[in-house]
């Protein structure tokens, strides 16, 4: 998830609004004080994390995994989750990231099984 992205969810999901009310807010460019917030308290998380973390070989393997993972869900929540709108970007790319979905799977479990492959040793 981007940075924006998540202020813009963060403000929709704290005004209370409508879900039409909320689209709208997630499309403005502003950023409202729930983002704000949200955003500092994102970053503090993030820097007291990797403050906290040793680095080592599984950590190293971790971070090199991460982003994978991150594209592979999101394509993963595209063609398994509801989408907001039925125009728009993302809409228009629905039916590639059906063609990858068993790769996705096939993705997934290969993943698992290195993890609990690496994490015994």
């Amino acid at each position: 998830i981007h940075l924006d992205g998540f202020c813009d969810c963060c403000d929709a999901l704290a005004s209370h609004q409508s879900r039409e009310r909320k689209l709208e807010i997630m499309k403005d460019s502003a950023a409202g004080a729930f983002a704000v917030i949200s955003c500092c308290a994102y970053l503090i998380v993030y820097v007291a994390f990797w403050t906290e973390t040793e680095l080592n070989l599984k950590t190293m393997a971790a971070l090199a995994i991460i982003p994978v993972l991150s594209r592979a869900f999101s394509g993963f929540g595209v063609v398994t989750f509801k989408t907001a709108r039925t125009g728009g970007f993302l809409y228009d790319f629905i039916p590639i990231f059906f063609c990858f979905y068993p790769l996705e799977i096939i993705c997934f479990i290969t993943i698992f099984r290195l993890s609990k492959n690496f994490t015994r040793s």
